[in-house]
């Protein structure tokens, strides 16, 4: 049986992720502003780096937005809620795959190929 591993998920998006429930929560309410890079990698202990491709993953997707005083979460409502939407069909699209991967394995497991 071949390996099947697929390491995609870079430590960016997974500060994204957390941002953005952070800011789904209510803990960044609409219109906040972020502290800046330095400030923030202290925070979650990171680099401020990873912070900078955070934010701007958000930022890509409408999620923060920038203007000349720094980032701001966004007080378009519908536009977290797309993003939502998207994040939870990705976690269900690596669910089911995850599933299918199960049942082929019981499967082998039961024809005896184990």
């Amino acid at each position: 049986m071949a390996w099947d591993i697929a390491v995609k998920t870079k430590v960016y998006h997974l500060l994204a992720n957390e941002i953005f429930f952070r800011i789904y929560n209510g803990t960044y309410p609409p219109g906040v502003k972020l502290s800046s890079f330095p400030v923030f990698a202290k925070e979650v202990g990171s680099s401020p780096e990873t912070v900078r491709k955070a934010i701007y993953e958000l930022q890509k997707h409408g999620i923060v937005e920038r203007n000349r005083l720094g980032f701001f979460v966004t007080s378009n409502h519908e536009k977290v809620l797309e993003y939502r939407d998207s994040y939870l069909a990705a976690v269900e699209q690596r669910y089911f795959e995850a599933k299918q991967k199960v049942e082929e394995t019981v499967l082998e497991i039961n024809q005896g190929q184990f």
